[in-house]
């Protein structure tokens, strides 16, 4: 049975009425979306009314009145009723929680009202709770969303700088092998660490230590977390990634500088120098450090785009149609797929986060739609949609995308079709597979990693999903493989493999 049929069509749904290329988005109308579909399609969703008994009986006030206008975006939704909704839900502590923070933080400078200011004299026992879960290694995603408060909250707890230290560090190393929700609240956690002087301190000298341990996987998120800081110290230190390193903490880098970029968090001399650095990546490496400039500049100032253009002698996304936000190839048939899973048709803010998704123009509306769709009801169809296209299109720009959607949205339900793609001869496809496998399901003890890491341009994705899934032949590439790749086993044996939160929901 449908949402719709099983809960009743809605009278109103929250959308986005900013135009499409607006400076700004409405963050208030995606929560109110993201929480009004997240229970209409739960089997234990219940009635408006039925949802606020429930809410009282783990001590959140809220009448059916109040409630209608946060599920419409007419009223504020605080950090409570946010984890409410999870509890109640049964979906994975923090994982809502950090999905709307980031979407606060990212698209419109400020953050989901905290759950509540803890009084000093209870600040010991709330962060003796989290610290003894860190120590067990039993912390999940909601705890690092709780010591993050603890810490930034006003009066918050100052921690001694090496305590602080191994904290981030522990922070750092899980956020690198997460996936999913998991993922998301403790780079939400990160990224409110980062508003902090101390905190922020800790963060840079922590990331900077990791990213240069040999064989460092997974380092892109890491670096780009700086971007979240508003001192001059974490910009110079972005600078400095961006023209030292390549990879993964070059691009971790250049996410971070346009972070600063959107936020408007650079003095006049921070600007002077990232776009002196943009234009001397663009010189020293033209093919690859070229895009990364690019990307950063075209968000800053169309002269300085231009300017970078002309240095690498082409535009270096050039035209691609089909992947701009007015006509993202193939929304429509994701929007007629989702439409039949749910039965509400004209949903116009999941046609707005797809166009976001899709498409190629604005890279963290980009990323923070795909975040929303990943927590939403619709993953499990639109992945479905996703893997088809990604297997039959003959667009490259509708596969790009496919495969950018599935590194996302992929679960166990996409198994048996990534490793289809997996077994085609398209290189690029099998990319695909592996990032789905990884970041979805894991890759199977029965995929060869050996035949895998011998395919010439596959070998870096095949070890991240090997690593990240666990994978046995690990040990067997750490022993006959070349010495850069034994290292990155290496990390991925220290580490351990990915981090995974799935669903509380009762069978």
């Amino acid at each position: 049975m449908s949402w719709a049929n099983s809960r009743g069509a809605p009278k109103q749904l929250p959308y986005d009425h900013n135009a499409l290329r607006s400076a700004r988005v409405d963050v208030r109308a995606r929560i109110a979306w993201l929480l009004r579909i997240s229970r209409m399609a739960s089997p234990v969703g219940g009635t408006g009314a039925d949802f606020c008994r429930r809410l009282g009986v783990i001590g959140i006030k809220m009448d059916q009145a109040g409630l209608t206008r946060r599920e419409v975006g007419d009223a504020e939704v605080t950090a409570e009723l946010i984890s409410g909704y999870e509890t109640l839900l049964f979906l994975p502590d923090g994982h809502l929680l950090g999905v709307c923070d980031a979407l606060s933080r990212t698209l419109d400078s400020r953050r989901i009202r905290p759950t509540r200011i803890v009084a000093r004299e209870n600040l010991r026992a709330e962060l003796d709770g989290v610290s003894t879960r860190v120590r067990e290694g039993s912390a999940r995603g909601a705890d690092w969303l709780r010591m993050a408060q603890l810490i930034t909250q006003p009066g918050g707890v100052v921690l001694p700088t090496y305590l602080q230290d191994e904290w981030t560090y522990e922070l750092v190393d899980q956020m690198s092998r997460s996936v999913g929700g998991a993922y998301v609240a403790r780079v939400e956690a990160l990224s409110r660490l980062m508003r902090e002087q101390h905190t922020m301190a800790s963060i840079v000298r922590v990331v900077t230590e990791q990213i240069a341990e040999p064989g460092a996987q997974a380092t892109a998120d890491a670096v780009s977390v700086w971007g979240d800081g508003v001192d001059p110290a974490s910009l110079e230190a972005a600078v400095r990634v961006l023209l030292t390193t390549e990879d993964g903490p070059r691009i971790g880098a250049g996410h971070a500088l346009l972070q600063r970029v959107i936020n408007a968090t650079m003095d006049r001399h921070g600007v002077e120098t990232v776009f002196a650095a943009l234009r001397t990546l663009a010189h020293q490496d033209p093919e690859h450090g070229g895009e990364v400039a690019f990307r950063v500049a075209r968000r800053a100032s169309p002269l300085l785009a231009r300017e970078i253009a002309q240095i690498v002698g082409k535009d270096p996304l050039g035209p691609r149609p089909g992947s701009h936000i007015e006509e993202p190839a193939e929304l429509r048939t994701y929007l007629a797929a989702a439409t039949e899973e749910s039965d509400l048709d004209g949903d116009q803010m999941l046609e707005r986060l797809l166009r976001e998704a899709l498409s190629e123009d604005f890279e963290e509306r980009r990323h923070h739609a795909h975040l929303v769709l990943m927590v939403s009801p619709y993953r499990r169809v639109l992945a479905a949609t996703a893997l088809r296209i990604a297997a039959t299109t003959s667009s490259a720009t509708a596969r790009d995308a496919a495969g950018h959607m599935l590194s996302y949205l992929a679960g166990e339900e996409q198994r048996s079709g990534l490793l289809a793609l997996l077994a085609r001869p398209e290189q690029q496809l099998r990319s695909v597979a592996l990032l789905g496998l990884a970041h979805g399901p894991g890759l199977p003890p029965e995929v060869d990693l050996r035949e895998l890491m011998r395919t010439p341009g596959l070998a870096p994705t095949a070890l991240y999903a090997a690593g990240i899934s666990g994978h046995p032949d690990l040990m067997d590439v750490r022993t006959h493989g070349p010495a850069t790749v034994r290292a990155s086993v290496d990390w991925w044996v220290r580490r351990g493999p990915g981090i995974r939160e799935p669903s509380r929901l009762p069978a």
